[in-house]
């Protein structure tokens, strides 16, 4: 049982932010993140578009060659995302500095309006960049109950009422303002890319944008301790429409563990906005089989 709560409270952080524990690793419970600053990260706030000399709009927070402000971007994100279906993918690498594949995992994921439903897949092998086990995990929510697939549980699920996290995950609006909130920061208009996410560009130009962050610190908390993992060199890149959406963030930076060091690379992409149905996945019928059985040897 404790086990299986340590699952669930794992990747409940995983999915819920950028510094969460990610992927799969089952003993996390908390993390703190510390700039080298000490500061904090700031509050995501609302913003207007501003204007270039040549009078077509900006996105949020940003200025022809800077960002001014990361959280009004990231809001700005969101609110296109509101009400919206989309499909959420998330991929993480980390490789040593000898050039081995010390982990790997991504994770594809169907969002319902309002984030009401989601199905969700993680697969991977390896380790993470604080040397945790990657493990492969199955969620879907219908709204009311939320079925969970993995190892860890009792013959493989675990079933319980409510929407489970769908209403907190699957957004990007505090790791877009925490990486892209940056000591050095740049903005390069770009083409309309072929792929959009689904969402109307109208022709106009969209950009790129590349932040540079100050040296960080993560400490992660799995069952039995702690571990630091020291980032250096921590860059991140969007690509971002003139309305604010993000159809992607690259977020990456070199590590060092203990006497492990390499690099982690984690990209998060946006596609199908308002285009994406929710599947229900096949296991979820035997998912429902095993808890009737359950509940059928409990007498409940």
């Amino acid at each position: 049982m404790r086990r299986s709560l340590a699952l669930a409270v794992g990747l409940l952080l995983v999915l819920a932010g950028c510094n969460a524990f990610p992927g799969g690793e089952t003993d996390t419970t908390s993390e703190v993140t510390t700039r080298a600053d000490g500061t904090t990260v700031s509050e995501a706030t609302t913003g207007e578009p501003t204007e270039t000399a040549g009078g077509s709009a900006l996105p949020p927070g940003l200025s022809a060659n800077s960002v001014t402000d990361a959280a009004a971007l990231a809001a700005a994100h969101e609110q296109v995302l509101a009400n919206q279906t989309y499909t959420y993918d998330r991929k993480v690498r980390v490789v040593a500095d000898n050039g081995s594949e010390l982990g790997r995992w991504g994770q594809h994921t169907q969002v319902g309006a309002e984030r009401l439903r989601f199905n969700h897949t993680q697969t991977g092998t390896g380790v993470s960049v604080a040397g945790i086990t990657i493990e492969d995990s199955r969620v879907y929510t219908n709204g009311s109950v939320t079925f969970w697939n993995a190892s860890a549980y009792r013959d493989g699920y675990r079933r319980v009422a409510g929407r489970g996290f769908a209403e907190t995950t699957f957004s990007s609006e505090q790791l877009l303002a925490d990486v892209l909130n940056g000591s050095a920061t740049s903005v390069t208009s770009v083409a309309p890319p072929e792929e959009t996410g689904g969402v109307e560009s109208d022709g106009g130009q969209w950009y790129r944008v590349r932040a540079e962050g100050e040296n960080r610190t993560f400490t992660y908390r799995p069952r039995n301790g702690s571990v630091e993992v020291n980032a250096t060199n921590v860059t991140a890149t969007a690509l971002v429409a003139p309305s604010g959406f993000v159809r992607n963030v690259t977020y990456e930076y070199d590590f060092e563990r203990g006497s492990v060091s390499g690099h982690r690379t984690m990209t998060v992409r946006y596609s199908a906005v308002g285009e994406t149905t929710v599947e229900v996945p096949a296991w979820v019928d035997e998912a429902e089989a095993v808890h009737a059985n359950r509940t059928q040897e409990n007498g409940t």
